[in-house]
């Protein structure tokens, strides 16, 4: 990943201690219960970013 996402402050370092198949389950969990299509449309990528978090703060805890 590289550097810092400006808004989860994401870090390579913050994922070194994440069980990948854990984080990718977790977040298809977030992102199903939390979204629905609507026209066919998927969600947006800044959703599935807020999902993303979501999972890996699950996983690693709130902070």
């Amino acid at each position: 990943m590289g550097g810092t996402h400006a808004h989860y402050e994401w870090t390579s370092a913050g994922f070194d201690v994440l069980s990948l198949d854990a984080l990718v389950e977790e977040f298809h969990t977030v992102v199903e219960s939390a979204t629905t299509t609507r026209f066919g449309v998927r969600t947006k990528a800044s959703t599935e970013a807020w999902a993303f978090e979501i999972a890996r703060r699950r996983i690693v805890g709130w902070s």
